[in-house]
């Protein structure tokens, strides 16, 4: 290739190199031989060159580099996880980006805290769940009617969706956790081993938050309706999971009882041995610390297996009620029809 093609066709590139060239030497010239300032001041890129040299020779350099990028991984991790498959079925369904638009701006403004890692999975976890349940009955109410007619049963109906769904969950959870531990490495654990405890608390998050979005089914007129349902369902979860706005009052903290982020906010916690009165001085009910883990805590181990067992026995409890709920909601498509 001739010197002028190979010109024509690389220009822009050997311009802007010989440009940033150009300015360094001047730079260097400059400060070196017309105007030799104080390093401290101003500096030259030749002791620019020099303190990278150390740097990078050094470990310093390498350990921070190493917890930014564990940082970067897991918030990549979730991007490509969570946020591509979520960004698609907004992109495609024009009613799902309007009922999630305005959880994404609320977190583009959410603090930094040590309890917001904890809070994003609780809220995915409840979040797929509401998503799987909330069209899964209306959807088909004209078969359900037809089966109904040759003695469907309620009970076996909403169980095969809890069964089916629930796999669903299962699987949902454990990817959520993956994710989470494999760049951000979960320790404590109160009763089992922290992985399998988190995924405990993920799973029955997961399950009530599927119960949600089912009763809201059971109960909704169409489609259309059990869709915009769902910001009225997931904006309350993030108003009482004790975060964004610490619970003081009896009222407050009877009214979050019933939203599964609540009680998932608070095993999860617990887990970790998170500190109530260092995150906003939330409370679980009256003066009672929400988080009462193991780590530099002033709580006994008993006192944190009974308040694991109290989180999953309430999400338990959630999960029963509205399955209850749910088939009084399908139990009342019959009377109408």
């Amino acid at each position: 290739m001739k010197p002028k093609e190979f010109y024509a066709e690389h220009r822009r590139l050997l311009l802007g190199f010989f440009s940033v060239i150009s300015l360094l030497a001047a730079w260097e010239l400059l400060l070196t031989y017309l105007f030799p300032l104080n390093p401290f001041f101003f500096t030259k890129p030749s002791l620019i060159a020099e303190a990278f040299k150390e740097q990078v020779r050094g470990p310093k350099l390498w350990h921070d580099l190493a917890i930014s990028s564990r940082a970067f991984l897991w918030g990549f991790g979730f991007a490509v996880v969570i946020g591509i498959p979520v960004g698609l079925i907004m992109g495609w369904r024009r009613r799902v980006e309007y009922t999630l638009d305005p959880f994404l701006t609320a977190l583009y403004a959410s603090p930094l805290v040590a309890v917001a890692p904890l809070f994003i999975i609780a809220f995915v976890a409840v979040l797929f769940g509401c998503i799987n349940g909330t069209r899964e009955i209306v959807k088909e109410a004209s078969i359900y009617r037809r089966e109904r007619t040759v003695n469907l049963g309620i009970i076996p109906y909403v169980a095969s969706k809890f069964l089916v769904l629930g796999m669903l969950a299962l699987v949902q959870s454990a990817a959520l956790l993956i994710i989470v531990n494999l760049f951000e490495p979960l320790h404590q654990g109160i009763i089992l081993p922290i992985v399998l405890e988190t995924y405990i608390t993920l799973v029955l998050t997961a399950l009530a938050g599927l119960m949600v979005g089912l009763t809201a089914s059971a109960f909704a007129a169409n489609e259309d309706s059990a869709n915009s349902l769902l910001p009225f369902l997931l904006i309350p979860q993030v108003v009482f999971a004790g975060v964004e706005i610490p619970l003081k009052d009896y009222f407050l903290q009877a009214a979050a009882m019933i939203f599964p982020t609540r009680w998932a906010m608070t095993a999860l916690g617990t887990s970790i041995g998170l500190h109530s009165d260092k995150l906003g001085g939330d409370k679980l009910w009256g003066d009672n610390n929400t988080f009462q883990g193991q780590l530099f805590s002033i709580y006994s181990h008993t006192d944190s297996v009974h308040r694991m067992l109290v989180a999953w026995g309430a999400l338990g409890i959630l999960i029963v009620v509205l399955a209850i709920a749910t088939c009084i909601g399908l139990k009342r498509k019959d009377i109408r029809t």
